[in-house]
């Protein structure tokens, strides 16, 4: 078996050891990759899962524990071949959105201060008969919020904020090149920069604000070589507008 495990408190030793050891005592022979995430960010948790879950090995089982000691219901889900066990906080919207996974389950617990170690126990069951847990048909729903599309402007937000700064916002390339079909030329703004719209980070200098459609395909936004988190980190919203109504339209998110 693989296990990635994906956790907000897995960069403490004390959580870290003790989840980890529980894990090799359970599963002896498993597979672990381990991948800390910030405390209680469950979009930036959900993105890396929805963008990369299908590039593991069939088979593989996602355990998440962000929220983990806070709720008592988890859900375990079936995907192609893949199995998610994560807090029903939302989470499965994000990663899936139109909840196309081939099956749902519910597990509940007593909640304790370390509910991580009382789930472990369950991933040899989960994995052998899935069916034997109760069908989970009602969960919370979470989704990223969509960009305000209006006929001369689009209005992005940046949804998290990436390890070097950069912010990830909720443009969609789709959506971005149907404005662009409309407008041919367009001009993107975030605080007073003007971004310059790139293929590669090289195209740009040291100190520069830029935006570039990323590997996963939203834009993303940034400053060269300096984290554009620190120098604004009250700032969310980027404006596009066609080259030529620079002074017709005002900025507003209304």
């Amino acid at each position: 078996m693989h296990i990635l495990l994906l956790s907000d408190s897995i960069s403490d030793p004390l959580y870290k050891s003790a989840i980890t050891g529980k894990l090799r005592s359970v599963l002896p022979k498993a597979n672990i990759d381990v991948i800390p995430v910030k405390p209680f960010d469950k979009i930036y948790s959900a993105f890396i899962l929805k963008h990369t879950y299908n590039m593991y090995p069939k088979g593989t089982f996602f355990l998440v524990f962000v929220y983990a000691s806070e709720v008592d219901k988890f859900l375990i889900i079936k995907k192609n071949s893949y199995f998610f066990l994560l807090p029903d906080i939302g989470l499965i919207t994000l990663i899936f959105p139109y909840k196309d996974f081939d099956k749902s389950r519910c597990l509940t617990l007593n909640l304790t201060s370390f509910n991580e170690l009382a789930i472990i126990s369950y991933l040899t069951e989960i994995y052998q008969n899935i069916d034997k847990f109760p069908i989970c048909s009602k969960f919370k729903e979470t989704y990223i919020p969509l960009p305000i599309i209006k006929p001369n402007s689009l209005i992005g937000k940046i949804i998290y904020y990436d390890t070097y700064g950069n912010g990830i916002t909720n443009l969609e390339y789709s959506v971005l090149q149907n404005f662009i079909k409309r407008h041919l030329e367009i001009d993107i703004f975030f605080e007073k920069f003007q971004l310059k719209f790139i293929k590669h980070y090289s195209e740009v200098e040291k100190g520069e604000h830029f935006a570039l459609i990323n590997k996963w395909g939203y834009l993303e936004i940034g400053i060269k070589n300096a984290s554009l988190r620190e120098y604004y980190p009250e700032s969310q919203y980027i404006r596009i507008i066609p080259k030529t109504s620079l002074q017709k339209i005002p900025f507003s998110i209304i």
